[in-house]
């Protein structure tokens, strides 16, 4: 992002010292327009550039978020799957004992 600030920020100076010389000087034989022109065309395409760059990020930032989102609930699903699981284990193991100790009397 900063590499392109600079050529965006040196584009502009020149289109000002430009104007400043022709209005100094009161001279324009067109090599002036012309360089701001290019100059002005320059900057067009930075902006625009910068504006599919920030879209580009936009969307790139969203599909992180969902993709986060997709993630935390699949690890949350495994996670109670997997707590469900030991609880069932966990009471099939108290039961066997319990039956053990009856069995036992």
């Amino acid at each position: 992002m900063n590499m392109r600030k600079q050529p965006l920020m040196s584009a502009v100076l020149v289109a000002g010292l430009l104007s400043a010389l022709s209005a100094c000087t009161g001279v324009n034989d067109g090599r002036e327009s012309q360089l701001e022109r290019e100059t002005q065309e320059q900057v067009n395409e930075f902006q625009q550039d910068a504006g599919q760059l920030r879209d580009h990020v936009e969307r790139g930032v969203k599909d992180v978020r969902e993709q986060a989102d997709q993630l935390g609930d699949e690890v949350g699903q495994n996670l109670r799957d997997g707590v469900r699981e030991l609880q069932d284990q966990t009471d099939a193991i108290r039961d066997g004992v319990e039956r053990g100790l009856n069995d036992g009397r």
